[in-house]
């Protein structure tokens, strides 16, 4: 039996995206004990793996008390409170409040109870998620030089990489993840990013070649009864992050626009999140005739209403600074739409990573003068938006089938062990 330590900031989820990334990565193996040490308040509802939390909550606590340093949690699914997101609601997340978050936990994290519960843990080998916290790697480095376990990175967002309008304070601290990530590679046997641009650029700056950790999405296509509806209906289900509500927004107003004019079947585009959009928000979200804001959606009910749509739609911000932000990225949504085999509207920049990647299986707009026209197009063309279903559908099948990626996945893990 081999046993593995996964650290992370996410607790494991089905529903939330970096949790539920790294849970397509191990569910459904054999002969695998799973640990997970994370770094927030959300409460675990994953079976099947035994946990360990340090909030921020903790840290403040165990200024005083030691032994408030963290604890070993259970599987509560009554439990909805967030203890950090309600302190990051209150104090706000930027580069100010995130160094002091650095300084905080600084050498104030270790406890009696993580040092038992680790020796009871005595992993084979580590998968650490990392991001933007600096004592995150540190956590990380410790872990692995008491253990001498094998130890695997895996980087899901860019933090490094130069921004243009950055700040001062912005650039310290991205100086500072680069010199951590420098340093635990150093102590690293496998290396995961996310996407090829991501890969390339990383290989340039760390002299480090990556494997892609390829989403193992769970096989989403159902084959459920299809009712006949009076509408197109378009799904969206995400979130609202990055400035993509303003492009959900511009879309509505081409269904607007659409509505209007055509005498054959309305659209309307049906946005779910687990985010609660505030006014602003929700006004730009939120267009009689065109589109509704629906609230989350359960697993169960994100398989009913992915295989139940016309479309399914995806958005990236085109302002630059976001496309900055999102440069690298590889959603867990596009593998999940690819599963279901319907066709994909992509509205964003050609240059961010999940666009490269749904480049040949979508209909991908790269221009927002171009949204209208485009968008009409594809409305109307069947034949385009079962060629491009079929196209997705088997992508998916060829880069993502678990059963084979799983096993090279573990066996770069693992190694000999």
């Amino acid at each position: 039996m081999k046993h593995l330590l996964i650290i992370s900031n996410n607790v494991l989820s089905e529903t939330n995206n970096n949790g539920k990334t790294i849970l397509s990565f191990f569910s459904g193996i054999e002969n695998l004990t799973i640990s997970q040490l994370y770094l927030s308040g959300e409460q675990p509802r994953v079976e099947g793996c035994d946990y360990f939390q340090i909030s921020d909550k903790d840290i403040i606590r165990g200024l005083l008390h030691k032994s408030k340093r963290g604890k070993q949690v259970r599987v509560d699914n009554s439990r909805v409170l967030d203890d950090d997101f309600a302190i990051r609601n209150k104090v706000g997340r930027n580069d100010f409040t995130l160094l002091l978050r650095d300084v905080l936990w600084k050498n104030k994290w270790n406890s009696n109870q993580l040092e038992q519960w680790l020796k009871e843990v005595n992993p084979d080998a580590i998968f650490f998620v990392g991001g933007d916290a600096l004592f995150a790697y540190q956590i990380c480095t410790y872990i692995k030089q008491q253990y001498g376990s094998r130890l695997t990175i895996y980087i899901t967002d860019d933090y490094i990489m130069p921004r243009k309008n950055e700040s001062f304070l912005h650039k310290i601290r991205r100086e500072m993840i680069k010199r951590e990530i420098n340093k635990i590679l150093r102590l690293s046997s496998c290396f995961y990013t996310v996407s090829e641009p991501m890969r390339d650029a990383y290989l340039l700056e760390f002299k480090r070649g990556s494997y892609l950790a390829v989403n193992m999405t769970e096989d989403l296509k159902k084959k459920l009864e299809i009712r006949e509806t009076k509408e197109i209906i378009l799904t969206y289900t995400g979130s609202f992050y990055y400035g993509r509500y303003n492009v959900l927004g511009m879309l509505a107003k081409s269904i607007l626009d659409y509505n209007r004019r055509t005498k054959g079947k309305k659209a309307k585009l049906l946005i779910y999140s687990n985010e609660i959009p505030n006014e602003t928000t929700k006004h730009v979200l939120c267009i009689g005739g065109a589109s509704e804001y629906r609230g989350a959606l359960s697993r169960i009910e994100l398989v009913e209403h992915l295989n139940t749509s016309d479309i399914l739609v995806f958005v990236e911000s085109f302002d630059p600074d976001q496309i900055e932000k999102t440069k690298y990225s590889l959603s867990t949504k596009v593998t999940e739409y690819m599963s279901v085999g319907k066709p994909i509207l992509a509205i964003g920049p050609k240059e961010v990573g999940s666009m490269q990647y749904l480049n040949d299986v979508a209909m991908c707009i790269n221009e927002p003068k171009l949204l209208k026209p485009e968008f009409e197009r594809f409305l109307s063309d069947n034949d385009l938006q079962n060629t491009l279903a079929c196209k997705a559908r088997n992508k998916y099948l060829q880069n993502h089938n678990k059963v084979n990626v799983q096993k090279k996945f573990l066996k770069n893990i693992f190694g000999d062990i």
